[in-house]
């Protein structure tokens, strides 16, 4: 009951905060699908380091590979400033016997599926646009893991992600180009947590409060495009991004932070991917 009805309260205060913050409509157009959308398939490969607090050996890197399908939109605001988004299915394999030299880590198999929303304002070039971005997603992981090198401890640990479906939560930040408008390169961070289990209201009540943290930039963002809206692209991806990032490492020892919940599983991943745009 407790965490029903921090919910509730949660809910209605940030309707009642957004409903006193003075947006201007007219100037900050909202509306990023109004102007074109077109699919596109994109690759990603990426150097990724895997962790997880409850074991005491080290888990071996690994490289993803990624294959995207979706949509890219483009739009223009009130005032003139480019704005770019996604929203795409990714499909990802993690293959650590790449890494054969660290033979004394744990290495873990695995393949995720994601649905991800990605966004940012965009500086533009003639036909080129350099956007800094952030990207959300909902996966879903299955995984494999190998216990020749884990104690008996570290056993139990893995057995609650071998061969599970586990749900999870990624966090993307990078850069974006888009070159004579059908072909793109990205680079970013990433970090994906996976959950041991799905507590639903704990995850719930935790999202409620990074998405506030991210709304209340969207209200500053609407104020800083009257006054300087050059700098929108950098303010937009710094707070957003700060945000994310917060977020996520204070989830590193309890997934569904405020709440008590156990860690979860994730991975750090550097990686260079290449879109094609129709």
């Amino acid at each position: 009951m407790k965490l029903l009805t921090f919910l509730a309260v949660m809910l209605i205060s940030t309707c009642s905060l957004f409903a006193q913050v003075d947006f201007d409509f007219d100037d900050f157009d909202i509306v990023i699908f109004s102007k074109e959308k077109k699919p596109f398939l994109g690759v990603n490969s990426a150097y990724t380091l895997n962790s997880y607090k409850n074991l005491s050996t080290e888990l071996s890197p690994s490289l993803n590979t990624e294959f995207r399908i979706g949509y890219n939109y483009f739009g223009t605001t009130k005032r003139n400033l480019e704005k770019h988004a996604s929203k795409y299915i990714s499909f990802t394999y993690s293959d650590p016997e790449i890494f054969k030299k660290d033979e004394i880590n744990i290495k873990n198999k695995y393949w995720r599926v994601g649905i991800n929303s990605l966004s940012g304002f965009s500086y533009k070039t003639g036909n080129t646009h350099i956007t800094p971005y952030i990207s959300s997603a909902f996966t879903w992981t299955y995984m494999t893991a190998n216990f020749t090198n884990a104690t008996q401890p570290e056993r139990e640990s893995l057995e609650l992600f071998h061969e599970a479906i586990r749900f999870g939560d990624k966090t993307e930040l990078g850069l974006k180009v888009t070159i004579a408008q059908n072909i793109e390169i990205q680079a970013g961070f990433e970090r994906n947590l996976i959950y041991s289990r799905h507590l639903f209201w704990y995850w719930a009540g935790s999202k409620i409060l990074e998405e506030t943290g991210k709304g209340l930039v969207d209200g500053f963002i609407s104020h800083v495009m009257n006054t300087s809206p050059n700098a929108v692209p950098i303010v937009n991806f710094l707070l957003k991004g700060a945000i994310s990032y917060v977020f996520s490492e204070i989830k590193r020892d309890q997934a569904f932070w405020p709440f008590d919940s156990p860690a979860p599983y994730y991975n750090d991943s550097f990686g260079l991917g290449v879109n094609i745009i129709f």
